[in-house]
């Protein structure tokens, strides 16, 4: 492996592990099943829920509206797709940045590059949803 490659693995390696100390959590209304983003937090410290009225103009609820059914959680699917995203587009970068190229190296490049594309995409429409 040459001096690109191994800084993409170690650049990965070193991803995956902060996305798994510091994972993303979401705020979820019960009464309407609408999640709003929590931010990236420690692992064993998820974010605590904010006063009611904070919690309404997140949600865009009205001032009588009870927030009572509110709660944080993970967010399981953004954070399986950040794994998702480095266990694909780690090794098709490595593939990518080989300094001798065949056609195996090509395609399988090519692949994990197209796929962690079609991921990057669906990650960013269902973070681009919860705003």
């Amino acid at each position: 492996m040459n001096r690109k490659q191994w800084t993409i693995l170690l650049a990965g390696i070193i991803l995956f592990g902060l996305s798994e100390l510091f994972p993303p959590w979401v705020y979820e209304d019960e009464n309407t099943s609408v999640r709003r983003s929590a931010g990236y937090h420690l692992f064993n410290s998820p974010p605590k829920l904010k006063f009611p009225a904070e919690m309404r103009a997140i949600f865009s609820l009205g001032p009588n509206d009870p927030t009572k059914f509110m709660w944080v959680h993970e967010d399981g699917l953004r954070l399986y797709g950040q794994r998702l995203l480095l266990i694909v587009l780690t090794p098709g970068l490595i593939l990518a940045f080989s300094n001798r190229r065949s056609l195996a190296k090509v395609v399988f490049a090519s692949f994990f590059l197209v796929v962690g594309l079609g991921f990057s995409g669906l990650y960013v429409l269902h973070v681009w949803a919860m705003w």
